[in-house]
């Protein structure tokens, strides 16, 4: 298979060293030719060095990857897929992996927007005997009915209620109000700043619930500090979309394994949904949380330490308005959160990078697209 991949790349009937390499240049020398040749836009010339040195490097994965992106940018998109999926097909770890798997996918948007095989798999629709409550703590009125009409929108089909908190003292404290005013089924905690991006969301919903306790949008399968998103490969999981000033609609991709990732230990807080029968085994920690910070992890991690099973639903897609703020009052909180776990986590910080990739998209319609291309066979 990846002979194939390689031949069809390049052209070539076959990839081997010269049996004289001697009058060679190192493969390294090579890549810094490319790298200078791609700086001036001589697409040409950088993929002919690249092809070189994947000849003689006996098809490593990140030279692979590095060949992808050339053919990309110089607009070669069935020879750019075929790159991408031969550094896949090596198997490698982060970052080569996730930047493999986007850039394949890009591809594919561009060789055939819309094919079959891009299709997301069919979900049986939700039930309209279930009551969805969503919880919200908003000082805001603007925001607040921004995402109640997103909500409304999206949960048209189903029996669904929103409780609102509008003098909240911290978030856990508010959450643990609404939770008690709430009938629901499901209970949506959510923050008032999101955008609901799929579609499919009800439907999202409801199948990732008849698997998981409780399921978000972003997280870690294994939290080895206060912050999940220091967890490192391949243990991070989820993306969401932000507006970057200077730059537009940026999707921050934390890990795409699968749709569902089950096993999670932490999930962001921006959104998460939990089964009504689980939550009389929880509650939110108001007396040590008493801010707007660790809430999330504090709630979902004490989850996991109670038998519950967390996923991650990488294809529910949302547009978070708030990157976060990471003062002071954030860092006193994460101190808070080690006392109470720190004896329970893995024990090791895994960084802030590696982590994630931050992918620029055109509007929403193209990161439904692009997601959906990302798990095409």
């Amino acid at each position: 298979m990846l002979g194939r991949l390689l031949a069809a790349l390049t052209g070539r009937r076959e990839l081997r060293e010269a049996p004289d390499g001697s009058h060679e240049k190192p493969i390294a020398q090579l890549r810094a030719e490319a790298a200078v040749a791609a700086e001036r836009g001589r697409h040409a010339e950088v993929i002919a060095l690249l092809e070189r040195a994947v000849s003689r490097a006996g098809a490593s994965a990140d030279l692979l990857l590095d060949l992808g992106i050339a053919h990309s940018r110089a607009g070669d998109y069935e020879r750019a897929h075929a790159a991408y999926c031969a550094a896949l097909e090596l198997r490698p770890g982060f970052p080569v992996a996730l930047d493999a798997q986007l850039g394949a996918a890009f591809a594919r948007t561009r060789l055939d927007p819309r094919p079959a095989s891009a299709q997301e798999p069919e979900l049986p629709p939700p039930p309209r005997d279930r009551l969805v409550s969503v919880v919200v703590c908003s000082i805001d009125r603007g925001k607040f009915e921004r995402v109640v009409a997103d909500f409304h929108d999206r949960l048209d089909s189903v029996p669904h209620e929103i409780v609102g908190i509008h003098d909240a003292r911290s978030l856990c404290e508010g959450y643990n109000r609404g939770l008690a005013q709430s009938r629901g089924d499901i209970v949506v905690f959510s923050h008032d700043d999101i955008r609901i991006v799929s579609p499919d969301f009800a439907a999202k919903l409801f199948a990732s619930l008849e698997r998981c306790d409780i399921v978000g949008v972003a997280g870690t399968t294994r939290l080895r500090c206060a912050e999940w998103n220091r967890s490192g490969w391949p243990h991070l999981a989820g993306q969401v979309m932000h507006l970057q000033p200077g730059i537009g609609w940026v999707v921050s991709v934390y890990g795409l394994h699968d749709r569902l990732v089950a096993g999670a230990q932490a999930l962001d807080g921006l959104f998460f949904a939990v089964r009504r029968e689980v939550l009389g085994r929880l509650q939110f920690d108001e007396a040590t949380f008493d801010g707007w910070h660790f809430y999330d992890a504090d709630f979902t991690y004490s989850a996991f330490q109670a038998g519950l099973r967390l996923g991650i639903r990488t294809d529910l897609l949302l547009r978070h308005d708030s990157r976060g703020r990471f003062d002071e009052s954030y860092r006193r909180y994460a101190a808070r959160f080690l006392r109470k776990h720190g004896a329970q986590l893995a024990g090791e910080d895994g960084g802030v990078d590696p982590q994630r990739r931050g992918l620029p998209v055109a509007s929403e319609e193209d990161w439904i697209l692009l997601t959906r291309h990302a798990y095409a066979a």
